[in-house]
């Protein structure tokens, strides 16, 4: 086992379920939209996963389990989250000029608020907050996208 990476496989499992799975399915081609998405989606997915390693770190410790904030902290564990999330937008932002990325604002918005919520959660919050925060964002883009849609 690898120290700090159980985080990084759930969330590339999370996302061949949601993207390739169904790709397969109907015979639809990897393309670059599909790439997109998917990488989008890995870096969101995996701010959520480490997460929750946070927030059960000891837990995680007292089992043997070897989590990224386990194994470098969870400072450095949340630095290196917020910096990928930065990256990610950034990405966005450079891709928009070229159309190499998808040009959604919920994107931008849950990338946003993942940074927000990386940031003022700790060990010391309660269980139910890192629920709310972190699993109700996992809604937010499918609500912006709604909201979207019906403002039209």
């Amino acid at each position: 086992e690898i120290a700090g990476i159980k985080g990084w496989f759930v969330s590339a499992a999370i996302v061949f379920a949601v993207v390739g799975l169904p790709l397969t399915f109907v015979g639809a081609p990897v393309d670059s939209r599909a790439w997109q998405t998917a990488v989008l989606l890995f870096a969101y997915v995996a701010s959520n996963a480490h997460m929750f390693d946070v927030r059960d770190l000891e837990s995680d410790i007292d089992s043997g389990v070897r989590t990224l904030p386990g194994r470098y902290g969870v400072a450095r564990t949340k630095q290196l989250l917020i910096l990928m999330n930065l990256c990610v937008l950034g990405a966005i932002f450079w891709g928009l000029d070229g159309g190499i990325a998808l040009a959604h604002p919920e994107f931008v918005l849950s990338f946003v608020v993942a940074i927000i919520y990386i940031m003022i959660l700790n060990v010391k919050i309660p269980r139910h907050v890192y629920d709310v925060l972190i699993d109700g964002s996992l809604y937010l883009p499918v609500l912006l996208i709604a909201y979207a849609h019906a403002a039209r």
